[in-house]
């Protein structure tokens, strides 16, 4: 008997979701860290095939769901109009939101990817924001055209970040403050000064094992 051939979208599916784990047993085989949050943005691992919650904060449209394409199967993306003004994030889902006290000296990665004719300006890349406290960090390197881009942020409130309402170096206590009671995750979409488009996938949150 001739067996039925598996459709094309089956076999997507099946390819991502076993990518996707692989991203996440690795993420989880880093010393001493386990995945709290994640958005892969992939059918079999978060609660549906689509933008898994996330938004924009700015005047980039989006997002908009793409099934492959991403680091490792689906991802999100959005587009930047000619002449608009400010910086646009990523803001995350309710799910990264919360009492996260448990992320504390955790770490946050993602994978973005930034593609645009214009010049590469500095800005915050990452902002918690919980309990009055406003913490931002800059990554050391930027996106490069249609590469993904691999980012890690500890998140200790030491070694990079900054108290955005003094402009002094943070601390443990305030991280451990916006934590807990965290109610903004942001992360960098918009890097360039002309028209763009950006995209992210793989967001984990990964806590440190006690």
């Amino acid at each position: 008997m001739t067996r039925p051939r598996a459709s094309t979208n089956s076999t997507l599916r099946m390819t991502a979701a076993l990518l996707t784990a692989a991203v996440l047993a690795a993420s989880a085989s880093a010393a001493g860290l386990t995945t709290a949050q994640s958005s892969t943005f992939d059918a079999d691992a978060d609660a549906d095939a689509d933008a898994d919650g996330w938004t924009i904060l700015g005047e980039a449209q989006g997002p908009v769901y793409h099934a492959t394409g991403g680091k490792q199967g689906g991802y999100i993306s959005a587009t930047d109009p000619p002449g608009s003004s400010g910086t646009s994030y990523w803001r995350a889902p309710a799910k990264f939101v919360g009492n996260q006290s448990q992320a504390f000296n955790g770490k946050l990665s993602y994978d973005i990817r930034d593609i645009g004719p214009g010049r590469t300006f500095a800005d915050p890349d990452v902002s918690v924001q919980g309990g009055g406290v406003v913490l931002e960090f800059r990554q050391r390197k930027r996106p490069k055209g249609k590469a993904w881009a691999h980012f890690n942020v500890t998140l200790t409130g030491k070694r990079g970040w900054v108290d955005a309402s003094t402009g002094r170096k943070a601390t443990a206590q305030k991280m451990q403050t916006a934590l807990s009671s965290l109610n903004v995750l942001l992360i960098r979409g918009e890097y360039r000064t002309g028209q763009e488009t950006f995209d992210i996938d793989n967001v984990l949150l990964r806590a440190r094992v006690k």
